[in-house]
């Protein structure tokens, strides 16, 4: 799948910025490089890549700042977004899940974690942009996805509840709600919690369509 996807590559060091992209281009990407986030978005811009791989800390507008501006543009707003950086601890990561990144990478990383990453990406975007099935096939499909106990938190969800409502209202524990909300996050590959209640209001909302 990788000929043909293009790729924007932001990253201030040059010899990883370098080293990175020779891997790209060698395994069928095509792939344009820019040094750091101004010039990475006016290059986002001009190319409309696949995909962004992105570092974090560099210079005149840093990873974060550069996400911020991407999702902020309608048109760029569904761009995959994947973090490749050497921050690695939990508070770093969960700022760029929770910035609306897809994927976050630590430096070092294998070369194939980083092509099935882009590749997994785009697919997801692709599968977006198709149109959508018919409410009732839709509704099948998530549910397939999910085990009982998962349909009906979605279903609470959908309804506006609070993980805290969801836990009165089934008799578990919160920490068990945020479990299977983190499950029906990772099996359906959403956005973290703002993709999850968008795709919980949408699947509520179709329910006795057909």
């Amino acid at each position: 799948m990788s000929r043909g996807i293009r790729v924007v590559l932001v990253e201030d060091d040059p010899a990883s910025r370098a080293n990175t992209q020779l891997l790209l281009e060698l395994e069928g990407f095509a792939v344009a490089a820019a040094a750091d986030g101004l010039a990475g978005l006016a290059l986002i811009e001009g190319e409309r890549p696949d995909i962004v791989v992105c570092d974090i800390m560099m210079p005149r507008l840093d990873g974060m700042a550069l996400l911020a501006e991407v999702r902020a543009t309608p048109a760029l707003a569904r761009l995959p977004f994947i973090f490749l950086t050497g921050l690695a601890d939990r508070a770093s990561l969960r700022n760029g899940m929770n910035g609306g990144a897809d994927d976050y990478l630590t430096k070092p990383f294998a070369p194939e974690e980083l092509f099935a990453a882009i590749e997994a990406r785009v697919r997801r975007a692709a599968a977006f942009a198709a149109p959508p099935p018919a409410p009732a096939e839709w509704r099948a499909q998530i549910a397939s996805s999910l085990s009982p106990r998962e349909r009906e938190i979605l279903e609470l969800i959908g309804r506006g509840m609070s993980s805290r409502d969801i836990a009165r209202q089934l008799g578990i524990s919160l920490r068990t709600v945020d479990s299977h909300r983190a499950k029906i996050i990772a099996k359906l590959e959403l956005d973290g919690a703002y993709g999850l209640v968008r795709l919980a209001t949408r699947y509520r909302g179709t329910s006795g369509q057909e």
